[in-house]
């Protein structure tokens, strides 16, 4: 074992705590000077001869009586020397302690193979350190760094390098190193270790609060410079301990490789209550650093932190301190204590002390501490009699601190009071007398908390305790002002006979121990009012109603010993209010016009449903309400003398009828003076006026009378033909502008025959007393034959500036074509003459060959046109025909039908042939029903047949 770890061993033991191993901190550096950088002080190097050489002299003078200079030399003894003799001084580094530059100033003299050497050891070879100068004997200074080859050892040597031994003789050249000053780079490559113990630092460990000074102590240990300094670093703030003595600290520079002491320790107290602890949590570790240049370059080492809780203020009184019962006589002993744990607590609350006193005298007569971790309630606390008394309670946090006390009162009082019970009540209580004011006989204090006042029960089902038990509960006290505050109000009775209890209550909620009773009854409800002979609907007459009222409890009928007055009331619009004593009322209506008429009762209880206010605000029942609806006088007719010439046909009647109103209006004409029935015309309502359209295009030219008969919803009903300026209402038709359309197809044609295909036209004007009518629609209606797939289509377009107009017709079979114009509100209706398009069917015939010889056959095919047709169901019958020379006419050869596309196929065979001849043939639609189309033949086709007869095939 080294002396530096018999070092720290001893140092363990002896202040009993642990060292925490150095931590990763980057080495420090600082420089080490001798001879003359360091005044000849702490000189370092020791001199020793090389493989037992002894012909050399040394000089050792760095020190403040020496030279000043450390020196080899070679003697020229006359005896030569080995190979690797030499003499050397040599700077050994201790652990922990790396150089990583050197500078020398120094003279080198190399001379008969002897060598002068500035050199180190990195513990696996040799470094040179002279920086390359000159061995000439000329003093030089020479420097070397390298902080990736730290030296363990640095050597000033003189040593023989040649293998066959050095020449050392009197005469020859002398060998020599010497140097003045010496300066080393030092690395310290071992951050120290740390430990740490005492109070302070083993209450920074437990997890409890704590209060007060306390100490700690901090030890440190190094290999390498030495313990420099060490601190506490307190919630972020650093303490410095006393710093060590370091004997080789010249300030910028060391005169040793170990400037400070290895070992350190030191002691330091606190007081918790002082800067730079707080109350509450705080964060504490320790430190050391070892030796640099500077501290920032230093390595340190820093235990783990640790949190010390602190809490030097005493707790603040109970928050709210109060029983569960409350300040107020209480009639049960046992009591609970509790609070809130004051604001601002640091350490928690770890138990509590309650005093019990006297409220007069102040005499202890209880006391106890409990304990408990956040304690917010003591109980059940006990008191030795009735009375007054007076708690306090005090409040100890986990700091060992003790609180200031808070008070409160506790009353109790477990007797009752004297028994009471509730006036009578006189007669049927109604809803304008509810609540009830319920008068109670004065009751006797039974203990010190006297009388708080009475409760009181209500049960429809007999005599109740108004308290459920001896103790009342705050909802069950009615009255809650003293003995003599004895009134108290009872509402929300229902209807029916109910028993009212009442006992007295004492300060401490006792009650009597027997309740006294009475009895009311009550009716709520007004009576229900029904009347009779109301119409539903207007009338033409006077009008009687009646009356009825019923009441179930107190009833309509009047009786002695009740301030009742039961009676029927009916009040009609321009009448006196009528009353009539009993449940019975009858009254007649004669005013016309609506009639309003409100009826109520008033029963024995004194309830009405008159609709009004009550004795305590409440409204009462509405009233029945029945209207009575009288008209005995007709509306008044008349029609609108002046038309409108845009719309002329429009007859506007005025009617009215100022009570039951217009029911219903009807408007009716005939030609004047023919005295035969009026014909109806549809009549609609606008905003009061009732409007009818004279259809004049259906009816002939000529004068015509207008007639009106109005009802109104009392069944009364006026006739007239009154105009408003009192004329007869005369009409003159037409009404209408006349209007006039002419229409031709093709060129101005009526009736058009034409091909299969090519588009036609339509060409038409309207027009009104010769003068074009501009811009109006007019519709096309295309009615087809019998065949055709459409029936009709009909198209609508406007006539131009002319009034003209032109339509392309629709493709396809025949057809009859006419054009409408529906007029407009002043212009009247009309229709051209009907128009015919008959359209000739189209066929397609083709043969092959065009030549065939005798016994040859050839083949007919073809295709009738369907466009726009029915497919007849069994095809279309077309005709195959050749012509006749000899007659000049086409004859039948084959008549036959097309499948349901239109196609046919024919095949003929020539048998005989007398001669070369050259057919005709040709296809034949013809005209059968349901066929849309007129009858039409193909082209001709020719055949050339040679020395051939036509026979049938």
């Amino acid at each position: 074992m080294n002396r530096f770890m018999r070092l720290v061993v001893c140092a363990t033991l002896s202040i009993g705590f642990a060292l925490v191993a150095a931590g990763t901190a980057g080495a420090g550096s600082f420089t080490m000077k001798q001879c003359e950088g360091s005044e000849q002080l702490d000189f370092q190097g020791v001199f020793a001869a090389v493989n037992g050489s002894q012909s050399f002299d040394a000089v050792s003078g760095c020190s403040p009586s020496g030279s000043g200079k450390i020196g080899i030399y070679q003697d020229r003894s006359g005896n030569n020397l080995a190979y690797g003799a030499g003499g050397q001084f040599r700077w050994d580094a201790p652990a922990g302690i790396a150089v990583t530059g050197t500078r020398f100033t120094a003279r080198l003299k190399d001379a008969n193979g002897i060598e002068a050497q500035l050199s180190g050891y990195n513990g696996v070879g040799n470094t040179d350190l002279d920086g390359g100068v000159v061995h000439d004997g000329v003093e030089r200074t020479s420097s070397w760094s390298s902080s990736a080859n730290p030296q363990t050892l640095i050597l000033v040597r003189l040593s023989c390098q040649a293998l066959s031994g050095c020449e050392n003789q009197p005469g020859s050249v002398k060998a020599f190193t010497e140097a003045t000053d010496a300066e080393f780079t030092v690395q310290d490559t071992a951050a120290p270790a740390i430990g740490a113990s005492g109070d302070l630092w083993n209450w920074a460990g437990d997890s409890a609060y704590h209060r007060g000074t306390a100490s700690v102590t901090v030890g440190g240990v190094d290999q390498g410079s030495g313990i420099a300094g060490a601190w506490a670093e307190i919630n972020g703030l650093r303490v410095d301990f006393n710093a060590p003595v370091c004997p080789g600290d010249k300030g910028a520079y060391s005169t040793r490789f170990t400037p400070c002491p290895l070992t350190y320790f030191a002691t330091r107290s606190f007081d918790t209550s002082a800067a730079p602890f707080q109350e509450g949590s705080n964060q504490i570790r320790l430190c050391v650093r070892d030796y640099a240049g500077s501290e920032a370059a230093a390595s340190k080492t820093c235990n783990g932190a640790r949190t010390l809780l602190v809490d030097n203020e005493r707790p603040a009184p109970p928050v709210d301190l109060r029983t569960d019962e409350g300040t107020a006589w209480q009639p049960e002993n046992g009591f609970t204590l509790r609070w809130e744990i004051p604001s601002g607590q640091v350490s928690p609350i770890v138990g509590a002390t309650y005093l019990l006193r006297e409220a007069g005298t102040g005499t202890v007569v209880a006391s106890k501490y409990v304990p408990g971790t956040g304690i917010e309630s003591i109980g059940p606390v006990d008191v030795p009699d009735v009375g007054e008394y007076e708690a306090s309670v005090t409040l100890f946090d986990g700091g060992s601190n003790i609180g200031e006390a808070a008070e409160t009162t506790l009353r109790f009082d477990d007797r009752p009071p004297g028994n009471v019970s509730p006036a009578p009540a006189s007669g049927w209580i109604s809803r304008d007398e509810l609540p009830i004011s319920q008068e109670i006989e004065k009751a006797q204090a039974g203990g010190p908390s006297g009388i708080s006042g009475y409760a009181l029960s209500v049960s429809e089902s007999g005599p109740t305790q108004p308290c459920d038990t001896v103790v009342c509960l705050a909802p069950e006290i009615t009255l809650n002002g003293g003995a003599d505050e004895r009134t108290g109000s009872i509402g929300g009775l229902a209807e029916g006979d109910h028993w009212i209890s009442a006992a007295a209550v004492s300060g401490a909620k006792r009650s009597s121990l027997e309740p006294g009773t009475t009895v009311v009854q009550v009716d709520r409800t007004a009576p229900a009012t029904s009347i009779f002979g109301v119409p539903t609907e207007w009338v033409n007459h006077p009008v009687t109603v009646t009356v009825q009222a019923t009441d179930s409890l107190s009833g309509m009928q009047p009786s002695s010993g009740d301030d009742g007055d039961p009676a029927t009331v009916i009040d009609a619009d321009n009448y006196a209010t009528y009353e009539s004593p009993g449940p019975f009322a009858t009254f007649s209506v004669a005013t016309e016009g609506v009639n309003r008429v409100r009826y109520w009762a008033e029963d024995l209880a004194g309830n009405r449903n008159d609709g009004k206010a009550g004795t305590g605000g409440d409204i009462h029942p509405s009233p029945g309400q029945a209207i009575v609806r009288i008209d005995t006088s007709p509306p008044e007719v008349a029609f609108k003398q002046e038309r409108d010439p845009e719309d002329p046909e429009l007859v506007e009647l005025f009617a009215d009828d100022p009570d039951s109103g217009v029911s219903s209006a009807s408007i009716g004409i005939r030609s004047a003076g023919s005295g035969s029935e009026f014909t109806s015309l549809p009549t609609s309502e606008e905003d009061g006026r009732f409007l009818a359209r004279v259809p004049s295009d259906d009816l002939p030219p000529g004068a015509y009378e207008l007639n009106a008969r109005v009802t109104d919803r009392a069944g009364n009903e006026a006739t007239g033909n009154g105009s408003t300026s009192g004329q007869p209402m005369i009409l003159t038709l037409p009404l209408k502008q006349p209007t006039e359309i002419a229409a031709t197809i093709g060129k101005g044609r009526k009736s058009l025959t034409v091909k299969y295909g090519p588009a036609q036209f339509i060409d038409g004007r309207l027009t009104s007393g010769g003068s074009a009518l501009t811009n109006q629609p007019v519709r096309i209606v295309e009615t087809f034959r019998a065949g055709s797939k459409q029936s009709s289509v009909t198209r609508e377009l406007r006539s131009d500036g002319d009034g003209r107009f032109r339509l392309g017709l629709t493709p396809g079979p025949s057809r009859e074509i006419t054009v409408q114009f529906d007029g407009t509100r002043k212009l009247s209706r009309s229709r051209s003459a009907d128009l015919s398009l008959n359209v000739k069917g189209k066929v397609g015939f083709r043969i092959k060959p065009r030549k065939v010889f005798n016994g040859g056959v050839i083949r007919m095919t073809g295709r009738v046109g369907f466009r726009g047709a029915l497919p007849p169901a069994r095809g279309k019958l077309v005709a195959i025909q050749y012509l006749d020379p000899s007659r000049g006419k086409w004859r039948p050869v084959e008549v036959l039908r097309t499948n349901r596309r239109g196609k046919f196929r024919f095949t003929y065979r020539f048998r005989t042939i007398s001669s070369a001849q050259k057919i005709r043939f040709r296809a034949s639609v013809l005209q059968e029903a349901g066929w849309p189309y007129l009858p039409s033949t193909s082209k001709p086709r020719s055949e050339k047949a040679e020395a051939m007869t036509l026979a049938p095939r």
